[in-house]
């Protein structure tokens, strides 16, 4: 079973810092041989959610069946005010109607966070929140997270070069331990 890694990029900013770091992750992933599904910002632009009401929304659907099938995630967003974007958070929200599946939530996947912001405290007070939000969320955060802020573009695209691929790593590793263990319970 080829591993299934899903990318949010909460911004709907085009083009961003952002969405370059989150091509850059899915353009590793693909080099690797995963199946990828990315939700840009304009696909996540979703109905505030509600948890008396289930969404009748194909795009939220959408986002729920991938993330049903993941393997593996990443979640990018740039840094409003210290934390992270109402887009993605919205988005994240919607995960509460998974609690019934066999495996809620983000329930044991590895999730990388990556976070961009016009200065360090930003894009690292940004990285912590969604690090505590995958773990609300049954998650296991990459020991990497990549905050980008305060780097002139050379000085971004660097970090970004060197930081993206060992954070896809680190995903895509439990990503195949994952798939393996789906494709075996799969087998009667």
């Amino acid at each position: 079973m080829t591993p299934h890694v899903v990318l949010l990029a909460g911004t709907l900013r085009s083009p961003s810092r952002l969405n370059r770091a989150v091509g850059l992750a899915a353009e590793e992933f693909e080099r690797l041989g995963m199946r990828v599904t990315v939700f840009d910002g304009p696909s996540l632009a979703l109905p505030f959610y509600h948890p008396d009401r289930p969404a009748d929304d194909a795009r939220v659907r959408s986002l729920l069946e991938a993330i049903a099938d993941a393997d593996g995630v990443v979640l990018g967003s740039p840094t409003y005010h210290g934390s992270v974007s109402g887009l993605l958070k919205n988005a994240l929200d919607y995960l509460n109607d998974l609690e019934s599946d066999p495996r809620p939530f983000l329930d044991g996947r590895p999730v990388g966070c990556i976070t961009v912001a016009s200065g360090q405290q930003g894009a690292a007070t940004a990285l912590t929140t969604l690090r505590v939000i995958v773990h609300a969320l049954r998650g296991w955060p990459t020991p990497l997270g990549i905050a980008v802020g305060g780097l002139d573009e050379a000085a971004e695209q660097a970090q970004l070069r060197q930081q993206v691929p060992v954070l896809v790593g680190q995903v895509a590793r439990l990503a195949m331990l994952s798939a393996r263990s789906r494709a075996r319970k799969a087998v009667p």
